[in-house]
């Protein structure tokens, strides 16, 4: 349902070579309300659902990201920033929009 936030909890674990981390992501989803994205020349419309981590652990820092679900839970746009940082460092913007409904052969 739109504007309803629903906790999320989950553990990340990775193993290999001399070094082990483990974080801990808690943070929320939320739908927000139907709007109008056009892909090629199409108006589509799509319900975006964000997603919102805190990072704590081996690991710090935040996970934010909002996808557009079109008809069908076809996804029509995502947005992701992620900022983190400990024994290993990352940064992410990006964007991706989705460019025609037509399948590829």
């Amino acid at each position: 349902k739109a504007g309803r936030s629903e906790p999320m909890e989950c553990i990340l674990e990775l193993a290999g070579g001399p070094v082990s981390l483990k974080s801990r992501l808690t943070g929320t989803a939320a739908a927000g309300q139907p709007e109008s994205l056009t892909v090629g020349s199409f108006a589509v419309s799509v319900t975006p659902v964000r997603v919102e981590y805190r990072i704590s652990g081996d690991l710090g820092g935040s996970w934010v990201e909002t996808t557009w679900w079109g008809p069908g839970h076809l996804p029509v746009r995502i947005e992701r920033s992620l900022d983190i940082s400990g024994l290993a460092t990352f940064t992410e913007r990006s964007r991706l929009d989705l460019v025609d409904l037509s399948p590829a052969s």
